[in-house]
Protein backbone atom coordinates (compact mmCIF):
# COMPACT_ATOMS: atom_id res chain seq x y z
CA UNK A 1 0.00 0.00 0.00
CA UNK A 2 1.57 3.07 -1.34
CA UNK A 3 -1.06 5.93 -1.92
CA UNK A 4 -4.25 6.67 -2.41
CA UNK A 5 -6.38 8.63 -5.05
CA UNK A 6 -9.08 10.85 -4.20
CA UNK A 7 -12.58 11.24 -5.40
CA UNK A 8 -13.31 13.95 -8.11
CA UNK A 9 -16.31 15.30 -9.27
CA UNK A 10 -18.26 16.41 -12.79
CA UNK A 11 -18.48 20.37 -13.06
CA UNK A 12 -21.85 20.35 -15.74
CA UNK A 13 -21.31 23.46 -17.56
CA UNK A 14 -24.20 24.86 -16.19
CA UNK A 15 -22.29 24.80 -12.81
CA UNK A 16 -19.32 26.99 -14.97
CA UNK A 17 -18.91 30.53 -13.47
CA UNK A 18 -16.47 33.43 -14.41
CA UNK A 19 -14.85 34.01 -10.79
CA UNK A 20 -14.19 31.67 -7.67
CA UNK A 21 -11.75 28.83 -7.93
CA UNK A 22 -10.45 27.20 -11.18
CA UNK A 23 -11.87 23.90 -11.98
CA UNK A 24 -8.82 21.58 -13.53
CA UNK A 25 -9.54 19.62 -16.33
CA UNK A 26 -7.36 17.59 -18.07
CA UNK A 27 -6.48 20.13 -21.20
CA UNK A 28 -5.66 22.27 -18.40
CA UNK A 29 -2.87 20.04 -17.30
CA UNK A 30 -1.74 19.31 -20.68
CA UNK A 31 -1.81 22.96 -22.18
CA UNK A 32 -1.00 25.80 -19.87
CA UNK A 33 -2.73 28.18 -21.85
CA UNK A 34 -5.97 26.71 -22.12
CA UNK A 35 -9.18 28.41 -20.51
CA UNK A 36 -10.08 27.75 -17.10
CA UNK A 37 -14.06 27.33 -15.74
CA UNK A 38 -14.96 28.55 -12.22
CA UNK A 39 -16.87 27.60 -9.65
CA UNK A 40 -17.38 29.93 -6.39
CA UNK A 41 -20.05 27.79 -4.07
CA UNK A 42 -19.46 25.46 -1.31
CA UNK A 43 -16.49 22.77 -2.24
CA UNK A 44 -16.14 19.58 -0.27
CA UNK A 45 -12.34 19.56 1.13
CA UNK A 46 -12.59 16.23 -0.82
CA UNK A 47 -12.52 18.09 -4.21
CA UNK A 48 -10.20 20.83 -3.43
CA UNK A 49 -6.54 20.65 -4.12
CA UNK A 50 -3.62 23.29 -3.58
CA UNK A 51 -0.67 24.42 -4.55
CA UNK A 52 1.79 21.64 -4.45
CA UNK A 53 -0.85 18.57 -5.36
CA UNK A 54 -0.02 15.62 -7.12
CA UNK A 55 -2.63 14.82 -9.61
CA UNK A 56 -3.10 12.00 -12.19
CA UNK A 57 -5.03 11.77 -15.09
CA UNK A 58 -6.31 8.85 -15.47
CA UNK A 59 -8.35 9.14 -19.09
CA UNK A 60 -7.60 10.12 -22.51
CA UNK A 61 -3.52 11.39 -21.60
CA UNK A 62 -2.80 9.44 -18.83
CA UNK A 63 0.06 11.45 -17.13
CA UNK A 64 1.42 12.75 -13.58
CA UNK A 65 1.56 16.82 -12.68
CA UNK A 66 2.19 18.49 -9.77
CA UNK A 67 -0.24 21.61 -9.54
CA UNK A 68 1.66 24.79 -9.41
CA UNK A 69 -1.09 27.06 -9.15
CA UNK A 70 -3.34 28.07 -5.98
CA UNK A 71 -6.47 26.55 -4.26
CA UNK A 72 -8.83 24.83 -7.62
CA UNK A 73 -10.83 21.94 -7.50
CA UNK A 74 -10.96 18.96 -9.68
CA UNK A 75 -13.02 17.58 -12.62
CA UNK A 76 -13.86 14.08 -13.39
CA UNK A 77 -11.22 11.86 -14.65
CA UNK A 78 -7.85 13.19 -12.43
CA UNK A 79 -6.67 11.71 -9.20
CA UNK A 80 -5.32 13.73 -6.68
CA UNK A 81 -2.53 11.48 -5.16
CA UNK A 82 -2.11 11.12 -1.57
CA UNK A 83 1.35 9.37 -0.93
CA UNK A 84 1.49 8.18 2.86
CA UNK A 85 3.79 8.90 5.13
CA UNK A 86 7.46 7.60 4.13
CA UNK A 87 6.37 7.99 0.35
CA UNK A 88 7.78 10.77 -1.57
CA UNK A 89 5.62 12.79 -3.11
CA UNK A 90 8.26 13.63 -6.03
CA UNK A 91 9.06 9.91 -6.10
CA UNK A 92 5.61 8.80 -7.19
CA UNK A 93 5.41 11.63 -9.61
CA UNK A 94 7.93 9.80 -11.67
CA UNK A 95 6.76 6.61 -11.00
CA UNK A 96 3.19 7.57 -12.51
CA UNK A 97 4.97 8.72 -15.38
CA UNK A 98 7.21 5.59 -16.07
CA UNK A 99 3.54 3.89 -15.47
CA UNK A 100 1.80 5.23 -17.41
CA UNK A 101 4.31 5.35 -20.46
CA UNK A 102 4.13 1.56 -19.98
CA UNK A 103 0.20 1.41 -19.99
CA UNK A 104 0.10 3.47 -23.17
CA UNK A 105 2.38 1.18 -25.31
CA UNK A 106 0.32 -1.27 -24.42
CA UNK A 107 -2.90 0.20 -25.57
CA UNK A 108 -2.29 1.37 -29.61
CA UNK A 109 -5.61 1.34 -31.78
CA UNK A 110 -7.86 0.56 -28.75
CA UNK A 111 -9.48 3.94 -28.93
CA UNK A 112 -9.42 6.77 -25.52
CA UNK A 113 -7.15 4.84 -23.07
CA UNK A 114 -8.53 5.65 -19.22
CA UNK A 115 -7.54 3.13 -16.28
CA UNK A 116 -10.01 2.59 -13.62
CA UNK A 117 -9.71 2.78 -9.71
CA UNK A 118 -9.54 -0.37 -9.49
CA UNK A 119 -6.88 -1.64 -12.46
CA UNK A 120 -5.02 1.94 -10.81
CA UNK A 121 -4.62 0.47 -7.24
CA UNK A 122 -3.40 -2.72 -8.63
CA UNK A 123 -0.23 -1.80 -10.35
CA UNK A 124 2.55 -3.43 -9.38
CA UNK A 125 5.93 -1.43 -8.67
CA UNK A 126 9.29 -2.00 -6.61
CA UNK A 127 9.47 -0.13 -4.11
CA UNK A 128 12.65 1.56 -2.65
CA UNK A 129 13.64 2.71 0.82
CA UNK A 130 12.76 6.55 1.81
CA UNK A 131 16.25 7.53 1.34
CA UNK A 132 16.82 6.08 -2.13
CA UNK A 133 13.10 7.58 -3.00
CA UNK A 134 14.77 10.54 -2.38
CA UNK A 135 17.84 10.17 -4.12
CA UNK A 136 16.14 8.72 -7.29
CA UNK A 137 13.94 11.92 -7.09
CA UNK A 138 16.60 14.03 -7.66
CA UNK A 139 18.74 12.20 -9.54
CA UNK A 140 15.49 12.58 -12.07
CA UNK A 141 15.20 16.14 -11.61
CA UNK A 142 18.37 16.54 -12.92
CA UNK A 143 18.69 14.22 -15.69
CA UNK A 144 15.29 14.65 -16.96
CA UNK A 145 15.69 18.35 -17.11
CA UNK A 146 19.19 18.24 -19.39
CA UNK A 147 16.69 15.36 -21.30
CA UNK A 148 13.84 18.25 -21.71
CA UNK A 149 16.62 21.17 -22.42
CA UNK A 150 17.65 19.02 -25.48
CA UNK A 151 14.26 18.24 -26.60
CA UNK A 152 13.38 22.24 -26.23
CA UNK A 153 16.33 22.91 -28.28
CA UNK A 154 15.78 20.41 -30.83
CA UNK A 155 12.07 21.55 -31.65
CA UNK A 156 13.38 24.71 -32.38
CA UNK A 157 15.04 23.72 -35.12
CA UNK A 158 12.57 23.64 -37.62
CA UNK A 159 12.07 27.10 -36.69
CA UNK A 160 15.57 28.44 -37.22
CA UNK A 161 16.12 26.35 -40.21
CA UNK A 162 12.78 28.07 -41.80
CA UNK A 163 14.72 31.61 -40.69
CA UNK A 164 17.57 30.33 -42.99
CA UNK A 165 16.00 29.70 -45.62
CA UNK A 166 14.39 32.49 -45.92
CA UNK A 167 17.52 34.57 -45.22
CA UNK A 168 18.97 32.65 -48.10
CA UNK A 169 16.47 33.54 -50.20
CA UNK A 170 16.59 36.99 -48.92
CA UNK A 171 20.22 37.54 -49.73
CA UNK A 172 20.10 35.20 -53.36
CA UNK A 173 17.77 37.79 -54.80
CA UNK A 174 19.73 41.06 -53.10
CA UNK A 175 22.96 39.85 -54.16
CA UNK A 176 24.70 39.61 -50.81
CA UNK A 177 25.12 35.91 -51.83
CA UNK A 178 27.18 36.19 -54.89
CA UNK A 179 29.01 39.31 -53.79
CA UNK A 180 32.53 37.06 -53.63
CA UNK A 181 31.51 35.69 -56.98
CA UNK A 182 31.13 38.95 -58.60
CA UNK A 183 34.36 40.26 -57.24
CA UNK A 184 36.05 36.99 -58.53
CA UNK A 185 34.70 37.06 -62.04
CA UNK A 186 34.67 40.76 -63.35
CA UNK A 187 34.40 39.77 -66.95
CA UNK A 188 30.57 38.39 -66.70
CA UNK A 189 28.43 40.13 -68.48
CA UNK A 190 26.06 42.37 -67.03
CA UNK A 191 22.53 43.09 -67.65
CA UNK A 192 22.72 46.47 -69.41
CA UNK A 193 19.13 48.18 -70.21
CA UNK A 194 20.54 46.82 -73.77
CA UNK A 195 20.00 43.14 -72.76
CA UNK A 196 17.11 43.95 -71.29
CA UNK A 197 14.71 45.52 -74.21
CA UNK A 198 16.88 42.21 -76.16
CA UNK A 199 15.48 39.57 -73.94
CA UNK A 200 11.98 40.59 -74.15
CA UNK A 201 11.82 40.98 -77.71
CA UNK A 202 9.07 38.71 -78.93
CA UNK A 203 7.78 38.32 -75.33
CA UNK A 204 4.35 40.42 -74.91
CA UNK A 205 4.44 42.19 -71.66
CA UNK A 206 1.11 43.13 -69.94
CA UNK A 207 1.83 45.56 -67.41
CA UNK A 208 1.28 49.44 -67.78
CA UNK A 209 2.84 52.37 -66.13
CA UNK A 210 6.05 51.15 -64.90
CA UNK A 211 9.21 52.71 -64.34
CA UNK A 212 11.83 52.43 -66.50
CA UNK A 213 14.40 49.93 -65.30
CA UNK A 214 18.12 50.78 -64.29
CA UNK A 215 21.37 49.19 -64.69
CA UNK A 216 23.06 48.82 -60.95
CA UNK A 217 26.55 47.76 -60.55
CA UNK A 218 26.20 44.68 -62.73
CA UNK A 219 21.91 43.99 -61.99
CA UNK A 220 19.19 45.57 -63.76
CA UNK A 221 16.52 47.55 -60.81
CA UNK A 222 13.42 47.19 -62.52
CA UNK A 223 9.58 45.91 -61.31
CA UNK A 224 7.94 42.33 -61.41
CA UNK A 225 5.90 43.66 -64.51
CA UNK A 226 9.04 44.33 -66.81
CA UNK A 227 10.16 40.58 -66.98
CA UNK A 228 6.62 38.47 -66.01
CA UNK A 229 3.13 38.24 -66.93
CA UNK A 230 0.38 35.86 -65.45
CA UNK A 231 -2.81 34.53 -66.24
CA UNK A 232 -5.33 32.37 -64.19
CA UNK A 233 -5.48 28.33 -64.43
CA UNK A 234 -8.20 26.73 -65.51
CA UNK A 235 -11.50 25.55 -63.29
CA UNK A 236 -11.72 22.88 -61.86
CA UNK A 237 -14.70 21.86 -58.94
CA UNK A 238 -14.39 18.83 -56.72
CA UNK A 239 -17.33 17.31 -58.98
CA UNK A 240 -15.53 17.80 -61.28
CA UNK A 241 -12.12 16.61 -60.49
CA UNK A 242 -11.52 12.14 -61.28
CA UNK A 243 -9.62 10.32 -59.68
CA UNK A 244 -5.77 10.55 -61.30
CA UNK A 245 -2.22 10.75 -61.03
CA UNK A 246 -2.12 14.33 -61.63
CA UNK A 247 -1.60 17.04 -59.07
CA UNK A 248 -4.42 19.69 -58.94
CA UNK A 249 -2.56 23.20 -57.98
CA UNK A 250 -4.67 25.77 -56.44
CA UNK A 251 -4.52 28.94 -54.15
CA UNK A 252 -2.19 26.60 -51.84
CA UNK A 253 -0.33 24.33 -53.72
CA UNK A 254 -1.46 20.42 -54.12
CA UNK A 255 -5.70 20.83 -53.12
CA UNK A 256 -6.18 17.22 -55.01
CA UNK A 257 -5.33 14.54 -57.74
CA UNK A 258 -7.25 14.74 -61.20
CA UNK A 259 -6.97 12.18 -64.17
CA UNK A 260 -5.34 14.69 -66.95
CA UNK A 261 -3.54 18.10 -67.17
CA UNK A 262 -3.45 21.50 -68.53
CA UNK A 263 0.31 21.84 -68.27
CA UNK A 264 2.90 19.67 -69.87
CA UNK A 265 6.05 20.47 -68.64
CA UNK A 266 7.22 22.28 -64.79
CA UNK A 267 5.01 25.71 -64.74
CA UNK A 268 5.22 28.50 -62.07
CA UNK A 269 2.24 29.21 -60.20
CA UNK A 270 1.17 31.46 -57.30
CA UNK A 271 -1.92 31.18 -55.09
CA UNK A 272 -4.25 33.70 -56.56
CA UNK A 273 -6.92 34.16 -53.83
CA UNK A 274 -7.44 32.85 -49.94
CA UNK A 275 -5.13 32.82 -46.78
CA UNK A 276 -2.10 31.63 -48.97
CA UNK A 277 -2.34 33.61 -52.18
CA UNK A 278 0.94 35.05 -52.53
CA UNK A 279 2.79 30.99 -51.97
CA UNK A 280 4.76 30.29 -55.06
CA UNK A 281 5.00 26.82 -56.41
CA UNK A 282 6.94 24.55 -58.93
CA UNK A 283 4.52 21.90 -60.90
CA UNK A 284 5.80 18.77 -61.95
CA UNK A 285 5.48 18.34 -65.61
CA UNK A 286 2.02 17.34 -65.61
CA UNK A 287 -0.44 19.23 -63.54
CA UNK A 288 -3.46 21.26 -63.83
CA UNK A 289 -3.44 24.19 -62.39
CA UNK A 290 -6.55 25.46 -60.95
CA UNK A 291 -8.37 29.50 -61.92
CA UNK A 292 -7.35 29.88 -57.92
CA UNK A 293 -3.61 30.38 -58.75
CA UNK A 294 -1.53 32.33 -61.41
CA UNK A 295 0.46 30.69 -63.86
CA UNK A 296 3.89 33.20 -64.66
CA UNK A 297 4.95 32.71 -67.94
CA UNK A 298 8.35 34.60 -68.98
CA UNK A 299 11.63 35.30 -71.18
CA UNK A 300 13.63 32.98 -70.92
CA UNK A 301 16.25 34.63 -72.32
CA UNK A 302 16.27 36.92 -68.98
CA UNK A 303 15.52 34.49 -66.56
CA UNK A 304 15.58 30.81 -65.37
CA UNK A 305 13.00 29.15 -64.29
CA UNK A 306 14.76 27.86 -60.94
CA UNK A 307 15.73 31.11 -60.48
CA UNK A 308 12.44 32.75 -60.79
CA UNK A 309 11.04 30.32 -58.79
CA UNK A 310 13.43 31.52 -56.06
CA UNK A 311 12.78 35.49 -56.90
CA UNK A 312 9.19 34.87 -56.24
CA UNK A 313 9.60 32.68 -53.27
CA UNK A 314 11.73 35.88 -51.75
CA UNK A 315 9.27 38.50 -52.84
CA UNK A 316 6.19 39.99 -50.96
CA UNK A 317 3.60 39.40 -53.43
CA UNK A 318 0.53 40.27 -50.87
CA UNK A 319 1.85 43.93 -50.69
CA UNK A 320 -1.27 45.38 -52.00
CA UNK A 321 -3.50 43.11 -50.63
CA UNK A 322 -6.35 43.76 -48.59
CA UNK A 323 -6.34 43.04 -44.65
CA UNK A 324 -10.10 42.78 -44.37
CA UNK A 325 -11.60 41.52 -47.41
CA UNK A 326 -10.95 37.83 -49.51
CA UNK A 327 -7.11 38.15 -50.03
CA UNK A 328 -6.64 38.10 -53.95
CA UNK A 329 -3.73 38.97 -55.86
CA UNK A 330 -3.48 39.40 -59.64
CA UNK A 331 -0.86 40.74 -62.45
CA UNK A 332 -2.29 44.25 -61.54
CA UNK A 333 -1.07 44.09 -58.03
CA UNK A 334 2.40 42.18 -58.39
CA UNK A 335 3.42 43.83 -61.35
CA UNK A 336 4.59 47.07 -59.84
CA UNK A 337 6.62 44.80 -57.42
CA UNK A 338 9.99 46.21 -57.43
CA UNK A 339 13.31 43.52 -58.02
CA UNK A 340 16.71 43.66 -58.67
CA UNK A 341 17.61 41.21 -62.03
CA UNK A 342 20.90 39.49 -62.07
CA UNK A 343 22.22 38.59 -65.63
CA UNK A 344 22.11 34.96 -66.52
CA UNK A 345 25.15 33.86 -65.43
CA UNK A 346 24.90 35.03 -61.93
CA UNK A 347 21.41 33.16 -62.17
CA UNK A 348 23.30 30.21 -62.39
CA UNK A 349 25.47 30.63 -59.49
CA UNK A 350 22.63 31.63 -57.15
CA UNK A 351 20.53 29.17 -58.22
CA UNK A 352 23.49 26.77 -56.96
CA UNK A 353 24.38 28.17 -53.58
CA UNK A 354 21.24 28.18 -52.95
CA UNK A 355 20.24 24.66 -53.68
CA UNK A 356 23.67 23.85 -51.68
CA UNK A 357 22.51 25.47 -48.60
CA UNK A 358 18.77 23.99 -48.73
CA UNK A 359 20.09 20.71 -49.51
CA UNK A 360 22.49 21.41 -45.72
CA UNK A 361 19.55 22.54 -44.14
CA UNK A 362 17.29 19.68 -45.34
CA UNK A 363 19.98 17.38 -44.11
CA UNK A 364 20.28 19.19 -40.72
CA UNK A 365 16.57 19.27 -40.39
CA UNK A 366 16.49 15.49 -40.89
CA UNK A 367 19.21 14.92 -38.46
CA UNK A 368 17.06 16.96 -35.47
CA UNK A 369 14.15 14.93 -36.31
CA UNK A 370 16.02 11.52 -36.04
CA UNK A 371 17.46 13.23 -32.39
CA UNK A 372 14.33 14.39 -31.28
CA UNK A 373 12.80 10.92 -31.65
CA UNK A 374 15.57 9.19 -30.13
CA UNK A 375 15.37 11.85 -27.16
CA UNK A 376 11.79 11.16 -26.67
CA UNK A 377 12.64 7.80 -26.16
CA UNK A 378 15.15 8.51 -23.77
CA UNK A 379 13.00 9.79 -20.95
CA UNK A 380 11.47 6.53 -20.59
CA UNK A 381 14.49 5.18 -20.85
CA UNK A 382 15.93 6.85 -17.54
CA UNK A 383 12.88 6.29 -16.18
CA UNK A 384 12.58 2.19 -16.81
CA UNK A 385 16.74 2.25 -15.18
CA UNK A 386 15.26 4.54 -12.06
CA UNK A 387 12.27 1.86 -11.23
CA UNK A 388 14.50 -1.02 -12.09
CA UNK A 389 16.94 0.17 -9.62
CA UNK A 390 19.38 0.34 -11.71
CA UNK A 391 20.69 4.12 -11.40
CA UNK A 392 20.73 3.86 -7.85
CA UNK A 393 23.03 0.75 -7.56
CA UNK A 394 26.13 2.56 -6.76
CA UNK A 395 24.38 4.73 -4.06
CA UNK A 396 23.05 1.44 -2.55
CA UNK A 397 26.16 0.68 -2.03
CA UNK A 398 27.87 3.42 -0.76
CA UNK A 399 24.72 3.87 1.31
CA UNK A 400 24.06 0.20 3.21
CA UNK A 401 22.57 1.75 6.62
CA UNK A 402 20.24 4.25 5.04
CA UNK A 403 18.50 0.51 3.25
CA UNK A 404 18.51 -1.29 6.27
CA UNK A 405 16.88 -2.02 9.52
CA UNK A 406 14.30 0.43 10.22
CA UNK A 407 15.53 2.24 7.57
CA UNK A 408 14.40 -0.47 4.91
CA UNK A 409 11.91 -0.47 2.28
CA UNK A 410 10.21 -3.25 4.16
CA UNK A 411 9.71 -1.89 7.34
CA UNK A 412 8.23 1.11 5.52
CA UNK A 413 5.85 -0.98 4.50
CA UNK A 414 4.65 -2.23 7.94
CA UNK A 415 4.59 1.32 8.74
CA UNK A 416 2.24 1.53 5.87
CA UNK A 417 0.27 -0.86 6.67
CA UNK A 418 0.00 -0.22 10.62
CA UNK A 419 -1.43 3.60 9.51
CA UNK A 420 -4.04 1.70 7.74
CA UNK A 421 -5.06 -0.46 9.70
CA UNK A 422 -5.20 2.29 12.61
CA UNK A 423 -6.88 4.50 10.37
CA UNK A 424 -9.37 2.05 9.39
CA UNK A 425 -9.03 2.80 5.74
CA UNK A 426 -9.64 -0.26 2.90
CA UNK A 427 -6.28 -1.74 2.05
CA UNK A 428 -5.43 -0.16 -1.64
CA UNK A 429 -2.17 -2.22 -3.25
CA UNK A 430 0.03 -0.78 -5.72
Amino acid sequence: VLFYPDVNTNFKPTEWEIEGVPIIRIQNLNNPTAVYNYYSKFLEEKYSVKHGDLLYAWSASLDSYIWRGGDACLNQHIFNVKPFAGISKNFIFYLLKYVSADILSQTHGSGMVHITKGKFEKIKIFLPALAEQHYLADKLDSLLARIQTVSEQLAAVPALLKQFRQSVLADAVSGKLTAGWREENPLTPQLTIEEYHIGVSGFKLKAKGLTQPITHNSWLKCQLGHVITVHSGTSLTAKEMIEGEVPVFGGNGITGYHNTSNTTEPTLVIGRVGFYCGSVHLTSERAWITDNALIVNFSEKLLRKDFAFYLLKATNLRLDTSSTAQPVISGTKIYPIHICLPPIAEQTEIVRRVEALFALADQIEQQSRAAAERVALLTQSVLAKAFRGELSAQWRCEHPDLISGDNSAAALLARIQAEREATGKKSRRA
